[in-house]
């Protein structure tokens, strides 16, 4: 099955095929794996439709590979261009970025005028997507590309070079490099001010069909382990809650817990470890999570980290935001809850100030203890 491409519905996107592009398929389609239940029913956990669209994470997901566009050029964020139209695929283009092209929302998309056109000779990969500046897209949608690229071309990817914006965050590159990747190969651009055209532009699959994960991504996953930790440190916490307490700034900072010290204190009582992963090295982060047996957080980037943990992880999520996390339960096989939050409050810049239950949330992990005794 074939279902990457889609009919655009503007003047100013073209799909890969209209564009001269050919494709090189390295994985097979398949099935994304269901998701086990949540933990507990609805009841005043969380809203009765999220149980429903927890399940609907299992899925077809298509074949997964590379398009191979002669004189592609990258724009903001990686959202490769060609005849002065922006591009789209279903397995390139994330929702939220299909949304904003739709509505002509993204100023360095390709199809925007006013920026220099830079060529490079010979072939260079994309991987970039408009997510670049938060972790949580790169564990999602960026570095599982690096994965697609190598299951596609072999050989021919390991000295690829790499297409990234010039404003690559220092935690990108670092991980980049973890990974074994040569920061040589990065050609930076400027999305303010340039297209990066050229000879030939590689554009590999995401790893997921919005956020429906193809089943072979675990591969890339449990290599990053093997790499990263390949030993539990013995003094690994099993039972961890992800903080996000020293966030102030950029979109993290949008949505705080205002009873975040008494849930700390009560998950603390019961054996759990406050973590802020912001503050570790990525590696650390990585052996954080594959050694975790229980993980309770707010929903946000650092929980991402969730790519890592072992089958059979507990996790309880607060404060709903979107279906991520049950796609990569589904990946993963991990059994979660949802909990959701009171808010309190809506500051005039948009700022969402909410509360966690402390007995639903004790519920929640009765409920998660007795799932893995």
């Amino acid at each position: 099955m074939n279902c990457v491409t889609e009919t655009p519905d503007a003047a100013h996107i073209l799909d890969l095929p209209a564009a001269g592009s050919q494709r090189r398929v390295g994985v097979a389609a398949a099935m994304a794996p269901a998701p086990p239940p949540l933990l507990l029913p609805s009841c005043d956990f969380y809203p009765e439709w999220l149980a429903e669209a927890h399940g609907e994470m299992h899925g077809p997901v298509g074949e997964l590979g590379c398009w191979m566009l002669p004189g592609g050029v990258l724009g903001g964020g990686g959202i490769a261009g060609a005849r002065g139209r922006s591009l789209v695929a279903r397995d390139l283009t994330p929702p939220y970025v299909r949304g904003l092209l739709d509505s002509d929302s993204l100023p360095d998309a390709p199809h925007r005028p006013g920026r220099t056109v830079r060529r490079v000779a010979g072939t260079v990969a994309g991987i970039a997507t408009p997510g670049y500046d938060t972790f949580g897209h790169w564990l999602l949608d960026i570095l599982p590309r690096l994965w697609t690229l190598r299951e596609t071309l072999g050989r021919e990817a390991v000295a690829m070079r790499l297409a990234m914006p010039a404003g690559l965050p220092a935690w990108g590159r670092g991980m980049l490099a973890a990974l074994g990747v040569s920061l040589d190969r990065l050609i930076p651009y400027d999305p303010a001010q340039e297209l990066l055209e050229a000879e030939m532009l590689v554009l590999p699959s995401l790893a997921h069909e919005e956020y429906r994960f193809h089943p072979g991504a675990n591969r890339f996953f449990d290599t990053v382990v093997a790499r990263l930790c390949p030993v539990r440190a013995p003094q690994s916490p099993r039972r961890i809650f992800v903080s996000r307490a020293g966030w102030a700034a950029g979109a993290a900072a949008m949505r705080r817990v205002v009873n975040g010290e008494e849930i700390a204190g009560m998950l603390e009582a019961l054996g759990f470890v406050t973590v802020h992963p912001e503050r570790l090295a990525w590696p650390d982060q990585v052996a954080l999570f594959a050694g975790a047996d229980l993980v309770v957080g707010e929903h946000g980037s650092a929980l991402k980290n969730l790519l890592f943990a072992p089958a059979g992880t507990a996790v309880i999520n607060l404060h709903f935001l979107n279906m991520t996390q049950s796609g990569i339960a589904a990946l993963r096989g991990h059994r979660m809850m949802y909990l959701d939050s009171d808010i309190e409050e809506v500051s005039p810049d948009g700022v969402v100030a909410y509360r966690i239950d402390p007995g639903k949330l004790l519920a929640c992990v009765d409920a998660a203890m007795a799932a893995g005794s």
